[in-house]
């Protein structure tokens, strides 16, 4: 176990509804990294919900990076990049982008927000009752194993895909 890693903490906020075919995807890759969590080096700050709101900013708050999983119909196979704070005009309660959430932990900790990326995992098929797809399926794993990989990996090292 790295030392190093073993003090970082990490929080992964997943959103999605998994009632909704690929829309699952990030809830359903939290959920085997919570099944595993014994076994990877760092601190983990797990967050599964179906959409993000404002008390998330608080799920950002003492940790070195923060993980944003779901799942993006934009994307062929999996993306990973870094974000930046934004306050959205069309402000609502509810269904706020990572962007809002990391403004709001600025405005209401009075803190610096940590480094924040997003994982997507392509999928397209959000119709409610539906199965994940095959093409989900294959990007879960795709995206589990970036996702594992980076979790062994100095923060300061993550690269975008």
């Amino acid at each position: 176990m790295s030392d190093h890693l073993s003090k970082t903490k990490i929080s992964l906020i997943a959103y999605g509804n998994i009632a909704r075919g690929d829309d699952g995807a990030a809830p359903v890759l939290l959920n085997r990294i919570e099944e595993i969590q014994s076994q990877i080096d760092c601190q983990l700050h797990l967050v599964e919900d179906m959409q993000l709101g404002p008390e998330h900013a608080y799920d950002l708050k003492d940790v070195d990076a923060v993980i944003f999983l779901d799942c993006d119909s934009q994307c062929e196979t999996i993306s990973f990049k870094q974000l930046a704070a934004q306050i959205n005009v069309h402000f609502s309660s509810h269904a706020q982008t990572p962007e809002t959430v990391m403004s709001l932990h600025g405005m209401l900790t009075e803190s610096e927000t940590p480094p924040c990326y997003q994982l997507g995992i392509g999928g397209d098929d959000f119709e409610l009752g539906q199965n994940m797809s095959e093409r989900c399926h294959k990007n879960l794993k795709l995206a589990q194993a970036h996702l594992l990989s980076l979790l062994e990996t100095p923060v300061s090292q993550w690269n975008p895909l």
